[in-house]
């Protein structure tokens, strides 16, 4: 009676102790999935947060670089020299060409993802191309896309990035702003093109990214224009991502096998669509493992309560202390990649304001206010230009472009130094040799004390510094591109300086005040110089310095002026001449004439004269008969060099539009064609020899780079080298397979 008694009692026990135990671990398994679910959504949350504001920072800087451009395009149609630079050209005119190609290299040196910039005249079937010249149109490497431009309706922005191989034979992934440079009648006669190229987004994707995420830039129509390495493996899938989130927004897609977390921003301004893409399964690595201890403790009803209660209350602490510890150091890295960017972004506008890129005085206020800048917009100021020496004083070398960036750097933290209070002023780079700084000013003295103060602080650096330039004394900041401007034209002239420090003011006055050039003196000359008089020359040319050197005695200004007209119009006669060899203006030669006198000018420009008569006499004995012959000889003996048409043009004293239409209308052949003749032929010839590798060969041939080689080889025989040399071990066995196509 006991006995069963007491087995009664175990036995209400033992289910009490196991239905608590039960209810318990499935508590345990609910509250574990329900953590689970809520961590998931937090986490998904937080990510696409952190992804789209990561997004939109990269979309508002890709939206920068193209509203600058944009501006400056603007700026460059409005400007009556570069509508009218064929005609200019045509006439010869080195003075207003050299002036448009400074503004397209300084426009180029501003934004490091400009591949080139083009000027296209259709009806000409011309090009220019800045810091390279005018081409055919048959001859640019680009010229498919030339070809196919709609011009009747032509697009700001050309979306649809396209790959090139560019002259240098870099392949290159660029899209372009294109705009109506110039109108003949109803006609378009010439095209303003920028080409930007897609690999600075993608360095910027690559820096960002990381092994779980992956990032893609897209257009309006769904066409890749950039992505990060780790996003190759989506390319192919790009319009499917595309047409599932066209617009700002996240979703969950399957791709393949893959199963991805995408989140999305689009750009008012440019209508590109900028992604993100994480794996779900890496996202969620950690919940899933909190999923499954869950799942296992609703199994699991017939363990010890407190000791797998306990084991699990530790299993699950340890993954929710990971995912918050990895919350908080993405949201770390987030927050220090925004203020790495912020003084870029910030620079980037100071810039923009200076250039004049950035008016509308709300735009600026907003701008102003964004980036934290206390400098009042109501007050007088002006614009003080440092310009540093691109020139080693003791090598004469230029420096590299990473040595000025930390000349500037240096320089820009010497002054933050002496101008602390950003109340004040405010202190930039504007390009790589040149710093800015933006000050509040009470009257002109003000800013002259502030030159001079800058001035002193450089003393120490003066062999770094080539001169501090003061602009205009303007009403307001929205004015202060005036004064940066008028800064520019006084570093321009800054050689009638004696120290580092000049001012727009004294520009003006000292222009005001030189002496008249004797411009009848100069047409002697010159007809002279025509006439291929030299006695004749000499003596127009004593006339002229008689009538400058006397009245500017005790006027170096004066005396500068003069002298450097004269040297320009000695140059601008020599390039209209066809010549080409050292006849270029360069502040070396103006620096080497301003510091001679008396008898020493005299000596130096007769040196001159008679190098531009030489140089006409010997082309006048070596006709162009015989030009072609001679570029044949040449091309044939160096053929293995990497030569070009601006290096011929040196080497034959010919411009080289000249020396490339003479040689074109004896042969019936372009340089370029002619000497790819020769190289193929001596290719394959030197294929016979099988001890030489198909590298060795390119090379002995030209070709220092293999994949040029084969392409070039393919493209002239319709064969590549292997398969050439298979033909010719064929033929050595008396094995005739198909004839290659015969070399044209």
């Amino acid at each position: 009676m006991f006995i069963q008694r007491a087995r009664k009692q175990d036995s209400f026990t033992g289910r009490l102790f196991r239905s608590f135990l039960s209810l318990i671990l499935m508590f345990m398994g609910l509250t574990g999935i329900t953590i689970s679910l809520i961590s998931m959504y937090v986490l998904r949350s937080n990510t696409i947060r952190d992804n789209q504001l990561l997004l939109t920072q990269f979309g508002n800087s890709v939206n920068t670089v193209f509203t600058y451009v944009d501006n400056m395009t603007s700026h460059f149609i409005a400007n009556q020299k570069i509508r009218d630079f064929l005609a200019y050209y045509e006439k010869k005119d080195i003075e207003v060409m050299s002036d448009v190609s400074t503004q397209f290299q300084n426009f180029m040196i501003s934004i490091d993802s400009i591949h080139s910039i083009l000027i296209y005249y259709p009806q000409k079937d011309m090009v220019y191309m800045a810091n390279t010249g005018f081409l055919p149109t048959q001859d640019f490497y680009d010229r498919d896309f030339l070809e196919n431009l709609n011009l009747v309706d032509i697009s700001s922005l050309w979306n649809t990035p396209r790959t090139i191989r560019d002259a240098s034979g870099r392949s290159a992934t660029l899209f372009s702003i294109i705009k109506p440079l110039k109108y003949s009648g109803s006609a378009l006669e010439a095209v303003l093109i920028v080409n930007l190229d897609a690999s600075l987004f993608t360095e910027v994707f690559n820096s960002i990214s990381t092994d779980k995420q992956a990032y893609l830039a897209m257009n309006h129509q769904g066409v890749l224009v950039a992505w990060s390495q780790n996003g190759l493996p989506y390319i192919q899938a790009g319009k499917d991502i595309f047409n599932a989130l066209p617009g700002t927004g996240s979703r969950e897609l399957i791709l393949g096998q893959d199963r991805l977390l995408v989140s999305c921003t689009d750009s008012q301004d440019t209508g590109w669509k900028f992604y993100s893409l994480v794996h779900t399964d890496i996202l969620y690595q950690e919940i899933h493992t909190l999923l499954l201890v869950s799942a296992g403790s609703l199994a699991a009803g017939f363990l010890i309560a407190v000791f797998f209660s306990r084991v699990t209350t530790r299993r699950l602490s340890a993954p929710l202390a990971a995912i918050i510890t990895r919350l908080q150091t993405e949201n770390e890295t987030i927050q220090q990649s925004l203020e790495k960017s912020q003084p870029i972004l910030r620079n980037n506008f100071l810039v923009s304001l200076l250039g004049g890129i950035i008016t509308d005085t709300d735009e600026i206020d907003r701008n102003l206010s964004y980036f934290g800048i206390s400098l009042p917009t109501d007050v007088p100021v002006c614009a003080i230009l440092v310009r540093i020496n691109e020139y080693d004083t003791l090598s004469g070398e230029k420096y590299q472009p990473k040595q000025l960036h930390s000349f500037s750097t240096y320089l820009a933290n010497l002054l933050e130094t002496v101008f602390p209070n950003t109340k004040d002023c405010l202190i930039c780079s504007s390009f790589e040799n040149e710093i800015a700084v933006i000050c509040t000013l009470e009257d002109k003295k003000t800013a002259h004390d502030m030159g001079r103060k800058i001035e002193e602080l450089f003393e120490a650096e003066k062999k770094h510094i080539e001169s501090i330039a003061i602009g205009s004394m303007e009403v307001s900041l929205y004015k202060i591109h005036a004064s940066c401007a008028n800064a520019r034209r006084a570093l321009a002239l800054g050689l009638w300086s004696d120290g580092l420090l000049i001012s727009y003011e004294d520009i003006l006055l000292h222009s005001s005040e030189s002496a008249k050039y004797p411009y009848d003196l100069e047409a002697d000359l010159i007809s002279a110089l025509k006439n291929r008089n030299p006695q004749e020359a000499d003596q127009c040319l004593k006339n002229m310095l008689h009538f400058i050197l006397p009245q500017t005695k005790n006027d170096k200004i004066s005396r500068t002026y003069l002298l450097a007209q004269l040297y320009g119009a000695l140059i601008k006669y020599a390039r209209e001449s066809g010549l080409t060899g050292g006849f270029a203006e360069e502040p070396s030669h103006y620096a080497e004439l301003l510091s001679l006198s008396g008898e020493g000018i005299l000596l130096w420009f007769h040196g001159l004269m008679e190098n531009i008569l030489a140089q006409i006499a010997y082309r006048k004995a070596n006709s162009e008969q015989l030009l072609s012959g001679r570029i044949k000889k040449y091309l044939e003996e160096n053929y293995q060099k990497d030569i070009s048409i601006p290096e011929l043009s040196e080497i034959f004293l010919y411009s080289p539009t000249h020396l490339s239409r003479i040689f074109h209308s004896e042969t019936g052949s372009s340089i370029k064609q002619y000497l790819t003749k020769i190289r193929m032929e001596k290719a394959c010839e030197l294929l016979g020899d099988y001890s030489l590798k198909i590298s060795e060969v390119g090379e002995l041939t030209g070709y220092p780079r293999v994949h040029g080689f084969l392409k070039q080889f393919k493209n002239f025989t319709g064969q590549t080298p292997s398969e050439y040399r298979e033909y010719l071990s064929a033929k050595k066995t008396k094995q005739r397979p198909k004839e290659p196509d015969a070399p044209t």
